[in-house]
């Protein structure tokens, strides 16, 4: 998970809290801040918890809690998070270095 920053230990209790959280979450299908929470904080059972399974995720809840706008929100957050990236070229002008024209829309 941390890498070598965690020790076997830590890396168990927080898994030992991840299985706990999804079974808590499991156990009320019907609460909308659990579903979410875990939603966004367990990991899958192989691999990493990426944005793109997040996205899927809350795409899931989104259509069995109909009516959360701050769920919408939160997917449009996330969909976009590795997408949308703003440049701008002032720095590099105020440095002295070349514009950013390389990449589509930047410049422009």
């Amino acid at each position: 998970m941390w890498g070598s920053m965690v020790s076997p230990t830590m890396e168990a209790g927080v898994q030992r809290a991840h299985r706990r959280y999804q079974e808590t979450a499991d156990g009320h299908t019907d609460d909308f801040d659990l579903q979410f929470a875990a939603a966004l904080t367990v990991p899958p059972p192989k691999g990493s918890l990426t944005l793109s399974i997040k996205v899927e995720r809350l795409r899931v809840l989104a259509q069995r809690f109909r009516g959360h706008a701050g769920l919408h929100a939160t997917i449009l957050r996330y969909a976009t998070q590795s997408d949308v990236q703003a440049s701008r070229n002032e720095a590099n002008l105020l440095v002295g270095e070349p514009a950013l024209t390389n990449r589509p829309g930047v410049g422009v």
